[in-house]
């Protein structure tokens, strides 16, 4: 049998379930963990050009202490005040709410003080939440909140301009968070699965011994799916329709590998020499 260099050997051993059991030995741990950041950034590929195309998340998401402010009081003064040509048409330095949180030209020591507040400037807004983020919004010419009828339809058109500002920020955000959301699920994925494969060394037919062989296996049986995983992305993307694929393919590929192997190495490697 003749071995390949890396990772042109673990390309080959995710290709059929006696290979992914077989090639079980084959990786060290270094290329254990190049393996796991490679089908990781197999799913993260289809969430980068989505992203890339449309960029999308509610400010609120990100600072809902300060948007918990707004209310149908502020909303009225604010549209009364009038936001056009990018500019607020309210000179008046003045708290719209009770908890002073909102208003006309705080000052920055004012700002500095809140935890959480908004201030509506002569040519932007600021807006501050507990959370940490901070943002200066500058109106655009065709900004306005006059047309709001509702409270969320007033605090989507806030959202919707910083959105328009701030789309690299966006981008990087939700790129960053289906990373983490991606990386868990796959460690999950892999540590679970690896476990469950290391448990049959109990068994005297097993040839399974360390727990290095199993989650090299489970790598092994991951490969085919994430590819397949990643391409479904690429045509319609759906995070949920994506992690399931890999999952279900991974369940699918280790039943071969049973089925197959019986997680004997004598009896494969048998087979294989006959066929």
């Amino acid at each position: 049998m003749t071995n390949l260099p890396f990772p042109l050997n673990y390309i080959k051993n995710s290709m059929r379930p006696e290979t992914v059991f077989t090639g079980r030995k084959s990786l060290k741990l270094t290329q254990i963990l190049v393996i796991f950041i490679f089908l990781t950034s197999l799913l993260l590929i289809p969430v980068t050009l989505n992203v890339a195309k449309n960029p999308n998340i509610s400010l609120e998401t990100l600072m809902p202490d300060a948007f918990s402010q707004l209310d149908k009081r502020t909303m009225t003064a604010i549209k009364e005040a009038d936001i056009s040509e990018g500019q607020l048409n309210e000179t008046a330095h003045t708290f719209l709410n009770e908890d002073k949180t909102v208003g006309f030209n705080l000052t920055k020591k004012e700002m500095d003080n809140l935890s959480s507040g908004i201030s509506f400037n002569q040519t932007g807004m600021s807006l501050k939440d507990k959370s940490g983020y901070t943002f200066d919004v500058a109106y655009s010419k065709s900004f306005s909140l006059a047309t709001s009828q509702t409270l969320d339809e007033f605090k989507n058109s806030i959202s919707q301009e910083w959105l328009t500002q701030n789309k690299g920020f966006v981008a990087l955000t939700l790129i960053m968070m289906s990373a983490g959301m991606i990386f868990m699920s796959e460690l999950m994925l892999v540590i679970g699965g690896a476990f469950f494969i290391w448990v049959t060394r109990f068994n005297e037919a097993s040839s399974i011994k360390t727990f290095r062989e199993s989650v090299t296996l489970i790598l092994n049986a991951m490969g085919l799916s994430s590819v397949l995983a990643m391409v479904v992305g690429l045509i319609k993307f759906d995070m949920t329709i994506v992690l399931s694929i890999q999952s279900l393919g991974l369940v699918v590929m280790l039943l071969a590998v049973f089925v197959k192997t019986r997680f004997n190495e004598d009896q494969t490697l048998r087979k294989m020499k006959q066929a």
